[in-house]
This record gives C-alpha cells, structure tokens and sequence, in this order.
C-alpha cells in the first residue's frame, strides 16, 4: 500500500515543485558558497566564511523542508485523498493501516528531499571550497531538520482534517516564522513564551557556530509521538 500512497503523493504537481524547490536550494547553496571568489580569499578567514555559508544555507534548508512536508501533508489529507482512500478502506483495520502507510509514504518524500540538500551542501563545501565539514555532524543537524519538518507536517494533517480546507497550511507556516523571530537561544531566553513554545515545539536554532534544538532531541521524540496519536485519533474518528 506505501507504493499506491507514493503514486498519489508524487502526483504531477507534487513532483515539479520538489524538483523546482530542489533546484532553487541547489544554486541558493551555490550562491552562499561564494565559490567564485576563489580558494585564497575563502581561506583567508575560513571560519567565519564556514559558519556564513551553514548559517545562511541552513536557514533556507529549514524553511524549505517545512514547506515541503506542510504541502506533502497537505496533499496526501486532501478532499481527493478521501475520495481516493473510499476504495482501499473497508473497516477500522484497513483504515488505520491506510493512515499509516500514508505517513510512511510522506515520511520517505520529506526523509530523501532533506537527505538530498545534505549532499548537496556536503559536495558543494568539499568540491568548491576550502571548508571541512564533518560528514557526522552534518547529519545530525540534517536529522533534526527532518525531525522538525515531520512535526509541522504532523501539525498541518490535523489542521486540515478538522477544518478541511488547504489554506489552515497559513497556522503552521505562521507558527514557524514566529518562532523564527527568536532563531537563537539567547533570542528565545528572552522571552517566557518562546521558552514554552521551543519546550513543545522543535526548532532548530543557532548559537554562535553550532545548531540544535532548545532541549534534547530525545524530548522532541515524544512531542512528535504525541502529535502523531492526535492525528491518528482524529483520523479514525472521522469518516472517510
């Protein structure tokens, strides 16, 4: 069933925008890069010109990834998908294994679309530059950009199965720039609210030239299997 849930994801529409956002992130990372100035000048003050091009890439990563898994979600809970799932649910068994391997699908579209702009960033840093980059610590930080997309995705399917409609991706993006407002430690420590939120919610934020979540990422774990057991209760207690 994850193939059939993958066919009507990758949908025509679907596929052009991964591939549009796919490419735009590429020549974005080319552009921070600053290749063209030349190995001598990029040498010349090699860490701060590292922590510029993950910082500045990083952040349109982010961005992007969440958008992505937003839309994926989007597109997999539509008003088509219901009318597509009439013909493979026929009881509460199959329903819940129709919403699981639904997520499985998007899981594996947003996994391959953060794991590509790794690469990306990883072979554009070693080929074109004089930066070295830890491969490991590269992953993590993708990981957790993963991580972070999955959890708006996750918000974004119980939004529109309780309002049904597509432009409740609006709470989800706005959430996000909000949160971007404060995109560092010491920026959320400011403020008791924000505090809250990043305690929930995850995201990503920079402190000085490393990245990471306010807490642990183990905590964010049980956030994201919280959200997941709210979208599946409202799921199975709707009809299809």
């Amino acid at each position: 069933m994850i193939r059939l849930q993958l066919a009507f994801i990758l949908s025509k529409r679907s596929i052009l925008l991964i591939m549009f956002f796919s490419l735009a992130l590429a020549i974005i990372t080319l552009y921070n890069s600053d290749f063209l100035s030349g190995y001598t000048v990029l040498d010349a003050s090699r860490v701060e010109n590292a922590n510029n091009f993950l910082n500045n890439s990083l952040q349109v990563i982010k961005f992007l990834s969440v958008f992505i898994s937003v839309f994926t979600f989007i597109q997999a809970f539509s008003k088509e998908a219901k009318q597509y799932a009439s013909y493979l649910v026929t009881d509460l068994k199959s329903k819940w294994m129709y919403f699981n391997t639904k997520l499985i699908a998007i899981f594996i579209i947003v996994f391959l679309f953060v794991f590509q702009q790794m690469w990306v960033f990883y072979v554009v840093s070693r080929v074109l530059t004089p930066y070295q980059f830890n491969l490991i610590e590269l992953i993590v930080i993708f990981g957790k950009i993963f991580l972070q997309a999955i959890f708006f995705g996750l918000f974004q399917s119980m939004l529109i199965q309780l309002l049904n409609h597509n432009f409740t991706l609006i709470f989800p993006l706005a959430l996000y720039w909000l949160m971007e407002m404060y995109s560092s430690k010491i920026a959320v420590e400011s403020s008791a609210i924000m505090i809250k939120i990043n305690k929930i919610i995850p995201n990503l934020l920079v402190n000085s030239s490393s990245w990471d979540f306010y807490l642990s990422a183990e905590k964010y774990v049980l956030s994201l299997i919280l959200m997941y057991l709210m979208c599946a209760v409202v799921h199975m207690f709707q009809d299809i």
